[in-house]
């Protein structure tokens, strides 16, 4: 899913579908003669991947922090084609609620 998003990232349709799907603020354009600075891609992903990390850190045994899953769950999530058909869908859901 993360080489997805990356692949997308490679065209203008692909990042503005990103910034649709992210709602990122402010919008990647999908002009092609103003691309997207790398550091803007780049924290996307760091924002993204922590999502990942903050639910291995604070699972099961910190669950007291105020997550609202756990490892167990976001497997669940992510690997179910019936919850979300579309993987960056999944990713989307984990980051809306980490």
């Amino acid at each position: 899913t993360i080489s997805q998003l990356r692949q997308m990232t490679l065209d203008a349709s692909g990042r503005a579908n990103i910034s649709e799907t992210f709602n990122l603020v402010p919008a990647w354009t999908n002009n092609v003669n103003l691309p997207v600075p790398a550091i803007k891609i780049q924290n996307v992903f760091a924002q993204l991947i922590g999502v990942f990390q903050d639910v291995v850190q604070y699972s099961d045994v910190n669950n007291n922090k105020g997550r609202q899953y756990t490892v167990a769950e976001l497997c669940r999530i992510m690997e179910d084609e019936n919850t979300f058909s579309d993987p960056i869908d999944a990713v989307r859901w984990a980051s809306l609620y980490k």
